[in-house]
This record gives C-alpha cells, sequence and structure tokens, in this order.
C-alpha cells in the first residue's frame, strides 16, 4: 500500500522539486536580467541621443538629411521609452534617462524655432512617455500649440504628453496660468491642461 502511493505520489513531488528548483533560479536571476536589460538600455539610448543631438541643428530647416536622422532618432527614443514604461521601469531607468532629459529639450526647443513639425512632434510624444522624468519640458511642449497650423493635430499630442507627465507638471503649469508676461496662447493652453488634470484647480485662473 505505501510502495503504492509512492509509486502514485512520485510525479508530484519530483512536480514540486521542479517547480522550487524554477522559482529559487527566478529570484537569483532576476536582479541579472534586469542588470542586463538596464544595460541594452543604456547603450540604445547613447546611440539615439548621439543621432538626435548630432552637428547640424542650428538651421534645421536648411538641413534636411540632418532632419530625417534626427526624426528617426526622435521615433526610436519614442519606441524605447514607451516600451520602458509599459514594462513599468521608469524608475528603474531614471538614473540614466534624467541626465538625458536637458538634451532633448534642447532639439525640442530648436525644432519648434523652425517649426520642422515631424522632429519637434516625435519629441513631444517621446517625452510624454517619459512622465513625470519630463517634468521639465512643460513650457516646450505647450508651446508646440501656439503654432498655427494643424491646431487640433498638435493640441492631440502636446496635451496627451501633459496628461502622461500627470500632477508633476501642475506647478510649472501654474506659474505659466499667473505669468502675465507670457504669450496669452501659452497661458490659456497651460490652463486647458490643468483643467485636463485636475477640473477643480483651473477655477483659480479666471482670467486666464
Amino acid at each position: 500500500m505505501t510502495a503504492a502511493m509512492f509509486t502514485f505520489g512520485a510525479p508530484w513531488m519530483i512536480i514540486g522539486l521542479v517547480v522550487a528548483v524554477a522559482v529559487v533560479l527566478l529570484l537569483v536571476l532576476r536582479p541579472v536580467l534586469a542588470a542586463s536589460t538596464t544595460k541594452r538600455f543604456a547603450v540604445r539610448l547613447s546611440v539615439l541621443m548621439r543621432q538626435l543631438t548630432a552637428s547640424g541643428e542650428t538651421e534645421l530647416s536648411r538641413d534636411v538629411d540632418a532632419v530625417t536622422e534626427k526624426i528617426a532618432a526622435a521615433k526610436g527614443l519614442r519606441a524605447l521609452f514607451a516600451e520602458a514604461s509599459r514594462r513599468g521601469r521608469l524608475a528603474a531607468i531614471a538614473p540614466i534617462v534624467e541626465p538625458q532629459v536637458p538634451a532633448i529639450i534642447d532639439v525640442l526647443q530648436k525644432s519648434l524655432e523652425t517649426n520642422e513639425k515631424g522632429l519637434h512632434y516625435e519629441l513631444v510624444m517621446a517625452l510624454g512617455q517619459l512622465g513625470p522624468l519630463a517634468v521639465d519640458a512643460v513650457p516646450d511642449i505647450l508651446r508646440q500649440i501656439t503654432l498655427v497650423d494643424q491646431p487640433d493635430l498638435k493640441e492631440g499630442i502636446a496635451y496627451k504628453a501633459i496628461d502622461q507627465i500627470g500632477r508633476a507638471a501642475l506647478p510649472t503649469l501654474d506659474k505659466l496660468c499667473l505669468d502675465k508676461t507670457a504669450e496669452k496662447d501659452l497661458r490659456r493652453a497651460a490652463k486647458e491642461a490643468v483643467r485636463r488634470i485636475d477640473p477643480k484647480l483651473a477655477d483659480k485662473y479666471p482670467n486666464v
């Protein structure tokens, strides 16, 4: 009887042992796998940032090849950041990404000055994927709305990016709404962004 029970239970014991070993291996290997993923992310980010910030951005409108390369880099950044966001790894990559945000903003500012739509659309979408990590980009993201052509498209892209940054954007938006020296369109865009995040807070700015 005992032998029969042992024979019957043996497969389940083996399965249990295999599962236990698998769990242990997973716990041991998880930090290694995470470190490997972070390293691959850092390498890819470095390549894309070199491509984005390469020479030629001073007069973007006169350098079609430079614009094309930068748009490709911006698309790559958007995909890279979107994947990190989807996997819940923004906190893990923050130390790698945050030092690069000012350079991304710098290229965004130049693309807004020359109104290179394909480039600043992609950069705004890429920054939106970073959520609160892109909070310093809020004023420039909103400036996209003040450009005159294709307002519906720009507003959709810009406001979505601010939505993704979320409540971290509110202090900057508050300053923009209260800055009487700022462009009216920019202040109105800031108020609308506040309304989208927290409708009650938008009541603070009746004169905007």
